[in-house]
C-alpha cells in the first residue's frame, strides 16, 4: 500500500481500509514497544482511527500484529476457554492503558491477512469465538462495533504521510 493506493480506494467509494501497524508506525515514525508478554507501552496511537489528508481522503485502521499473530498462529493448538480467557485479559490490559488518554473513543483493530487459521482450532474456532464474544458482551466497559459505526463517531486523527509498505515487514 502506498498513499496513491489509498487514493485509488477511496476513488471507489471505499469508506475504510485496515493495515498493519507497520506501516502506521513509519508513517507517524514512532515505534511500538512492547513488554515480554506482547503489551503495548503507549498503545495510544495505535487504538484510533485514521483518515488520510489527500485530494480523495479515507479512513484508515491499523490492525494490532500481535492480536493477529495469536489468532493466526498461537490459540489454535489452546483450549478454547484458555485462549479466550487469554486474550479478553490483553484486552483488558490495553483498555486499562487508555484510561488516561485525552480521547474518549479508542478501538482496538484485529484483523486477520487471509490464512484460515479456524483450522487449527477446535470446532474450527467456533467455541473459541463464542467464549471471548461471550466474555466481551458481558464486560459492559467494551463494546464490539462495526468499522461504519465507529468512524461515524470518532473524530479522526489525520494522517499527514502515509508510508508504502506491506502487510510483512512494513517493506
Amino acid at each position: 500500500v502506498c498513499a496513491k493506493t489509498a487514493e485509488l480506494i477511496a476513488k471507489k467509494d471505499f469508506n475504510w481500509t485496515v493495515l498493519d501497524e507497520g506501516i502506521l508506525s513509519k508513517s507517524i515514525k514512532k515505534e511500538f514497544i512492547r513488554d515480554f508478554e506482547g503489551n503495548l507501552e503507549n498503545p495510544f496511537a495505535l487504538n484510533t482511527n485514521y483518515r488520510t489528508k489527500t485530494k480523495n481522503p479515507i479512513n484508515i485502521l491499523f490492525a494490532d500484529s500481535f492480536f493477529s499473530n495469536l489468532l493466526n498462529f498461537g490459540y489454535g493448538n489452546y483450549d478454547y476457554r484458555i485462549a479466550a480467557n487469554d486474550m479478553y485479559e490483553k484486552i483488558k490490559t490495553i483498555q486499562s492503558k487508555l484510561q488516561s488518554s485525552p480521547r474518549e473513543d479508542h478501538i482496538l483493530t484485529i484483523a486477520l491477512d487471509g490464512e484460515n487459521c479456524w483450522e487449527t482450532y477446535q470446532n474450527d474456532g467456533s467455541d473459541f469465538l463464542d467464549a471471548l464474544y461471550g466474555l466481551i458482551n458481558a464486560d459492559e466497559s467494551l463494546e464490539t462495533v462495526l468499522v461504519n459505526e465507529f468512524i461515524e463517531k470518532a473524530k479522526p486523527d489525520i494522517l499527514e504521510n502515509l508510508k508504502p509498505g506491506s502487510w510483512i515487514n512494513r517493506n
